[in-house]
């Protein structure tokens, strides 16, 4: 494995708590998993939480995006894709930045009543 073959996560869309996010195709030989981790921009990568998007012996890793949730409104988080060989060594991707959608306060509906 080498770090330059594993893609940078893009962003493809968020809201408040949840970020959308795709990559390249992976066809790297002797993967055994790949995992999306991400963490606040304040927390350490050991902290990070991981998801795992897909664990198996296959040569190619087919499935190129992944929803990460639960997240807090307003915030930068930093994600990276993470390989795993069949040698259980771990190899790290590039990693980003995406920020969730801040809270909107502004009213849905426009209406107003008079009485």
């Amino acid at each position: 494995l080498r770090m330059s073959k594993i893609p940078k996560p893009q962003f493809d869309s968020c809201d408040e708590t949840s970020l959308k996010l795709k990559w390249e195709a992976i066809t790297i030989q002797g993967i055994r998993s790949l995992m999306l981790q991400y963490k606040e921009v304040h927390e350490s990568w050991a902290d990070a939480r991981n998801i795992c998007v897909s664990d198996s012996n296959q040569q190619d890793v087919t499935l190129t995006e992944t929803d990460v949730v639960d997240l807090k409104p307003g915030t930068p988080y930093y994600v990276r894709l993470a390989i795993k060989n069949s040698s259980n060594e771990i190899e790290y991707g590039p990693e980003t930045v995406f920020d969730t959608k801040p809270i909107d306060c502004t009213p849905k509906r426009k209406k107003c009543i008079v009485s």
